[in-house]
């Protein structure tokens, strides 16, 4: 039976200081031998996607997204995301540092603060804390299986954190 297929498989490379130099895919595609096709985020260079340099990469996007989510509107409160198999949180102020050191490329204008909660405990095995420019900020990082709830109440929004396997509350936080 002949198969064919894809798959990508992301990586990150960062320089001695934890800093994020290199996020990029390799996509392996056809019968093969397969042909490793780089996507490559370099800070002091312009963003390059299956050897092809793109007017916006990773963080251009990043930037965008956050712009539309901080800038554009006042309602957001924070970003729930699942990327990485642990449960953290961080409050994204107007100072915190979002760019590699030698980012050359237009940054954007964090007008207020916003919360990002990462809930991607529940799955595959944990894998430790990645050091970036904003991990000193990161909060309450935890590898148990998580659950986020949400409590509203008029202009009030309490996040809980529970391991849904022994029902313990792992964090509480007021995020308005």
């Amino acid at each position: 039976m002949e198969r064919k297929g894809y798959v990508n498989i992301g990586y990150r490379l960062a320089d001695e200081k934890g800093m994020l130099l290199f996020d990029g895919i390799i996509a392996l595609q056809g019968e093969g031998p397969f042909k490793v096709v780089p996507s490559i985020c370099d800070a002091t260079k312009d963003p390059i996607l299956a050897t092809t340099p793109v007017d916006k990469g990773m963080i251009e996007r990043r930037n965008e997204y956050l712009n539309i989510l901080i800038n554009d509107s006042k309602k957001v409160v924070g970003i729930l995301t699942d990327d990485e198999h642990n449960n953290n949180w961080l409050k994204l102020p107007p100072q915190i540092a979002i760019y590699p050191e030698n980012y050359v490329h237009k940054k954007l204008n964090v007008s207020r603060s916003i919360f990002q909660i990462n809930n991607g405990a529940a799955g595959d095995p944990y894998y430790g804390q990645e050091i970036l420019s904003w991990s000193k900020h990161t909060q309450s990082f935890s590898v148990e299986n998580t659950l986020c709830l949400f409590y509203v109440d008029a202009d009030n929004i309490t996040m809980k954190v529970y391991n849904p396997d022994i029902l313990n509350l792992i964090d509480e936080m007021k995020l308005r």
